[in-house]
Formats: structure tokens, C-alpha cells, sequence
């Protein structure tokens, strides 16, 4: 409870400094814990020069090892520092297991001037050790330590050192989690063919989490199956571990279900050739980033040597708001906490009330995660919400600093300072996220403009080069004829679609060939009502490009992908498209979840094991067709409350 109030305070404030220097040296040893579980990385990077302070000749054991085990997570750009601290510990052979700790989890900042010293430093202290101790973690994982760093020794160096850890280590191999972050440690477990190997699997996280050894390519059906089953437990008293005869074949070995703190140990028995295996935890939906491989060698030093292992490291998603009032425009500052990252959300289509649906949007994107978002709009002469203007958007100055675009456009044709800046945009590279009729964006753009390129009847124009498809035809019938999303099976595990489930939308199935370039997300089942519960239809039609005709649903329409893909500037787009995203649709939790991720994805961030898509305010979005907007709304009504 002292950590989750400290924790409270600092995110209040903005700023560690105040209860830092307020407190002794328990409360800062309890900051220091509380740091990771601060979500924004800007914030806890505050910490870095009051902890690296405390290294400065402090005796307090205690308190370096809270700094040490902080060190991690307090801002890459501080992890360089980082590493020097801890570096120095180790080669003083002070305060070892903590510094070995930080160093485990800082491999981006390894140098390979040091890798000798270090080595040298943790081979003297594992020599040290008494036969009784040399299956504790803190020893394990110091050898395992030494074995990368071995790596970045001249080849002669590196054997040695080798040699000498064979000596003195013993077939284990320690697993954790880490804090907050969904993930395991390491993404592989080497081990050697035909020995016995000990796996330590220590949940160091604020959730359960298991960890089960599976055959090659089973993860994902494993971990799809451990979605739909109940918290019962098997045999042996393990949650999420699926009984059937199918699975059973593929499970290796598999620990409990461990709560915070809990440590178990597995004896895993590796074949006798080399081959594959791999791990994941079944807490349902934690299968998507929790896992990795399982490496069965018959030489462990020599895989190490040949493989040096990239740093695994990421950070917490970030939290999150509250807004200003411009006259034209919204913008929903993040709430609590930013993550430094700004959104701007283009409305602007005559038909599937884009106009209603970007700012709610917005809301989640800011309240919910930590992002700044502006949301521009169509307006007429009296400064209201016109969507039926396709010349019209209101302050374009915010593409400037973009660092996403999320847009629901339909044959605009703004004017040429507007276009320019939405082209400066997309030639910065910025990730674009898509929906409904972007792919048809712009028409009426002038034939002399540098931008008439992008008209819809010019080859696709717009959606066509960036998007990978233009309008075709509903495929679907129009009104009659509602989606339901089903998810391309090879890609399940695609980020975007972390618990993504049930998809459904009232508008209909649009006619997409995405290129070979795109990787399908999502296909979209024609349905033969307008109700989640009603069923498939069956008939066939012609596809528009080749009048081939086709059963209506076999195959079925793409309905979501993503691509990358390079502007004339040079500089790439990451992009995420949906022929879903009506107004309506987006009452949906798993399409409003499903657009979340992809701005995640878009700009290179931990996607949220399940994002919060709660809807803020009221949310009664018009039924979409053409002049079905609201009159006489002004972009002022959307403001935050």
C-alpha cells in the first residue's frame, strides 16, 4: 500500500523530486521499488539522477540494491549510465546480484571493453561459492550472465572463459518476469540435447503468470485454447493448461499457476538432436507476447558464442487526460500522465459520421492512454460541423507536429496549404491508421495540383498507393447486409489484434483486394441480416476487377491489414487499414480495441495486452447515410466534460 500511495504522488505531481527529498531513506527505498510501476517513461526517467545519486558513496545496502533493481526501468536514455553504475558494482564484486540484476536487463548498453573485467569479476565470485549454493537464481543467473558476455570477448578469451564456467555451473537455467511489462526475461532458454536441465520460473510480476515448455508451432493453439476455458483446475492443480488429448501430446512440462513472488522449478528433459521447442504463459491472452523458443543444442557455449543474445527490453505502456476548447477543433490532453505522443484524428466523410465517432476516439486515445489528441472536422461558413464540405479542415497546423494520423476522410479536396501539410506529414513517415472510406480519401482535387495524384479516379489514387485498395463496390449488401470480423488465423498473433474477439459492425462488407504487400488482419464474413446473431449469406457475384463470379463469403473480403509502405520522400508508412468503421461500427469493443492497438503498433509502441477502449461520455452515434448528420453542431460540443 506505501508503494501504490507513493506511486499515486509522484504521477500527481509530475515529479519525483518533491517526495525524494522529503523522505528518509525507508520511504526512498520504497520510491525506488514503486518506480516500475509508474507507467510513463518520461516520469520515471525523473528518478535516474536522484538514484544515481545514492551510488555516490552510500553504504546503505538496501538502499543500492532498490537503485540497482530500479536502474532498468528508469528511461533508455538513461540506460548507458545505467550500465556504467551497475558494471562498477560487479567489478568491485559489491553488491553483486543486484548489480547483476541491472545488467541482465540493460544488454543494449553492453560494451565489449568491459566484457573481460566483468567476466573475470563473476567467474572469481562463482569460484568462490560452496557446491550447496550453486543452484540458487542469484547464482544461475549470474552464470548465464557471463556466458553472453563471453560473447563479446576475441574467440580465444571467450572459450576460456567458457571452460572455466563449465567448471563451476550446473545444468539451470533461470526464467523470470518482468514488472508490469507482460514478458518474460529472455525470449530463448538454451539448453544441451540428452541432459536434464532445471528451469527456475520466478513470477516477479503483480499478476499470476505459468510457463509451459510446448512442441514447436503449438504456442499460439495453445494459447488460443486457453482463451476459452474456465478458471478450473487440472489434475495436478494448474489454471489455463488445456486437457485435451490434442494438447496433451504437445505440453512438455508446465508450472502452476504462480502469484506474485512465487518461484517453481521444472525438470526438463531435452531430446537427444537439436531441435525447437517453445515457452508461454497461459494466463488467457498472455500468450500473444508472453513466450519465446526453447533452443536444443548439443553445444550451449558454442550456440551462445554464435548467437549473442539482443537486449529482450521494453517499457510499460503509458497511462493516461483532460481538454482545451479551440473554436474549430478539439484537443484532448492526456490525462494524469503523457507519454509524450500526439494524435491528430481527421474527420471528414458525408456518410459514416466520422464526425462523431473521431472524437470519441479521441476521449480513449487520451484519457485511457496518455496521448495528446487534436481532432480536426469539416465545417461550414458559421464555424458548424459540415461533413457534406469536402474543401473544409479546421486547423491543419496540428499535422505539423503529428506523430500519428488516424482518419475517416471521404472524397475531399481541401485547398493546397492543407494538402501541403498533410503531405509534409506523410512524407515525416508518420503511421496512418484508416478507416471505412479513406481508402477513397480525396477527389476534386485540381488536375494542375501536385496533389491531384491522390484523387480517387486517378488510378486509386490515395488509397490505392498508400492504403493498398481503393473503393471497389459493397460487396455486401448496402443496408441489409451487416460484418462479421473473422481473424486470419496465421496472423493471430499480430499485436493489432490483441484481444480482439468478437467483431461486428452494421455496416456492409466492402469489395478489397489488398496487395500481395498487405498482411491480412481480418477477413469479413457477409452476414444475411444486420444482427450479430444472424447467419452467413450465400450467393454468389462477380468481383469487380475480372467479373469473376464467387460464393459471397468463399473467400471471404479483407477487411482489416496493415502495410509498409515508402513516400516519395523516401522515409516509410506504417499502415493500418479497415473497411470497417462506421460511427456505429465503433460501439463495438473489439473494432474500437483493434484501432487502439494500431496506433500502438504505428509508432512502435508495447501494445496493451488489452486496452482499455471504454467508451468516455455519452456515445449514441447517428445511423450512418448520406445528410444523416446532426445540424447546427459545433466542434465546441465535443469537448471533454
Amino acid at each position: 500500500q506505501r508503494r501504490t500511495g507513493l506511486c499515486a504522488l509522484v504521477i500527481a505531481s509530475g515529479d519525483p523530486a518533491a517526495a525524494w527529498n522529503a523522505g528518509d531513506v525507508s520511504s526512498r527505498i520504497a520510491l525506488l521499488e514503486a518506480a516500475g510501476s509508474i507507467p510513463d517513461p518520461a516520469l520515471r526517467a525523473k528518478f535516474f539522477p536522484l538514484a544515481s545519486a545514492v551510488l555516490d558513496g552510500s553504504t546503505d545496502g538496501k538502499y543500492i540494491s532498490a537503485t540497482l533493481r530500479a536502474m532498468p526501468l528508469l528511461g533508455n536514455e538513461n540506460a548507458a549510465a545505467a550500465y556504467a553504475f551497475a558494471a562498477s558494482f560487479v567489478k568491485q564484486n559489491k553488491h553483486t546480484a543486484p548489480a547483476l540484476y541491472a545488467l541482465a536487463r540493460l544488454k543494449s548498453a553492453w560494451r565489449a571493453e568491459d566484457a573481460a573485467a566483468l567476466t573475470k569479476s563473476i567467474l572469481a565470485d562463482c569460484q568462490s561459492q560452496p557446491a550447496n549454493k550453486r543452484t540458487t537464481t542469484d547464482y544461475v543467473s549470474a552464470v548465464q550472465v557471463a556466458r553472453e558476455l563471453a560473447a563479446l570477448l576475441p574467440k580465444a578469451d571467450g572459450d576460456s572463459v567458457r571452460a572455466q564456467l563449465r567448471q563451476v555451473s550446473v545444468d539451470v537455467v533461470v526464467v523470470k518476469t518482468v514488472r508490469e511489462q507482460l514478458r518474460f526475461d529472455t525470449n530463448r532458454i538454451v539448453v544441451a540435447a540428452g541432459k536434464q536441465t532445471e528451469i527456475i520460473f520466478e513470477n516477479d510480476d503483480v499478476m499470476p503468470h505459468n510457463l509451459l515448455i510446448v512442441d514447436n508451432g503449438s504456442r499460439q493453439p495453445i494459447g488460443m485454447k486457453a482463451l476459452t476455458m474456465s478458471p478450473v483446475p487440472d489434475k495436478e492443480g494448474r489454471l489455463y493448461i488445456p486437457d485435451d488429448k490434442e494438447f496433451k501430446k504437445v505440453i512438455r512440462v508446465a508450472t502452476k499457476m504462480l502469484e506474485p513472488g512465487q518461484t517453481e522449478r521444472l525438470q526438463f528433459k531435452a531430446p537427444n538432436k537439436e531441435m525447437e521447442f517453445e515457452f508461454v504463459c497461459t494466463f488467457p491472452g498472455h500468450f500473444m507476447t508472453m513466450g519465446g523458443k526453447v533452443i536444443v543444442t548439443k553445444d550451449v557455449d558454442a550456440y551462445l558464442a554464435a548467437h549473442p543474445v539482443a537486449d529482450n527490453g521494453s517499457v510499460p505502456p503509458p497511462v493516461a487526460a483532460a481538454p482545451v476548447a479551440p473554436a474549430d477543433y478539439v484537443v484532448y490532453e492526456p490525462k494524469g500522465s503523457a507519454n509524450g505522443k500526439k494524435i491528430v484524428l481527421l474527420s471528414g466523410d458525408e456518410e459514416y459520421r466520422s464526425e462523431e465517432s473521431m472524437p470519441m476516439l479521441g476521449k480513449i486515445l487520451s484519457q485511457h492512454h496518455g496521448f495528446k489528441c487534436t481532432v480536426l472536422f469539416s465545417v461550414n461558413d458559421k464555424g458548424e460541423i459540415d461533413p457534406d464540405n469536402g474543401g473544409s479542415l479546421t486547423h491543419p497546423e496540428a499535422l505539423d507536429s503529428a506523430d500519428a494520423i488516424v482518419m475517416l476522410l471521404r472524397f475531399r479536396h481541401w485547398d493546397a496549404a492543407t494538402l501541403a501539410k498533410f503531405d509534409a506529414a506523410v512524407k515525416r513517415g508518420v503511421p496512418i491508421i484508416a478507416l471505412r472510406t479513406s481508402t477513397h480519401a480525396f477527389n476534386g482535387i485540381p488536375k494542375d495540383s501536385p496533389y491531384a495524384a491522390w484523387n480517387f479516379d486517378n488510378n486509386g489514387g490515395f488509397g490505392k498507393k498508400f492504403l493498398g485498395e481503393t473503393w471497389v463496390s459493397h460487396w455486401g449488401k448496402h443496408k441489409s447486409e451487416a460484418t462479421r470480423g473473422v481473424i486470419e488465423a496465421s496472423n493471430a498473433m499480430d499485436p493489432i489484434l490483441s484481444s480482439v474477439t468478437d467483431l461486428f459492425g452494421d455496416t456492409d462488407v466492402y469489395e478489397a483486394h489488398p496487395p500481395i504487400d498487405a498482411k491480412i488482419l481480418v477477413h469479413g464474413t457477409v452476414l444475411s441480416g444486420m444482427t450479430p446473431d444472424s447467419p452467413p449469406a450465400d450467393y454468389v457475384k462477380p468481383r469487380a476487377p475480372d467479373k469473376k463470379e464467387q460464393g459471397v463469403n468463399s473467400p471471404m473480403m479483407a477487411i482489416a491489414w496493415t502495410r509498409l509502405v515508402k513516400n516519395d520522400a523516401g522515409t516509410e508508412n506504417k499502415i493500418f487499414c479497415t473497411t470497417m468503421g462506421a460511427a456505429t461500427d465503433l460501439t463495438n469493443e473489439s473494432l474500437r480495441r483493434m484501432c487502439v492497438n494500431a496506433v500502438f503498433w504505428g509508432l512502435g509502441m508495447p501494445v496493451p495486452e488489452k486496452a482499455d477502449v471504454g467508451i468516455i461520455g455519452d456515445y449514441k452515434p447517428s445511423k450512418y447515410g448520406f445528410k444523416g448528420y446532426q445540424v447546427g453542431i459545433r466542434p465546441a460540443a465535443h469537448v471533454l466534460k
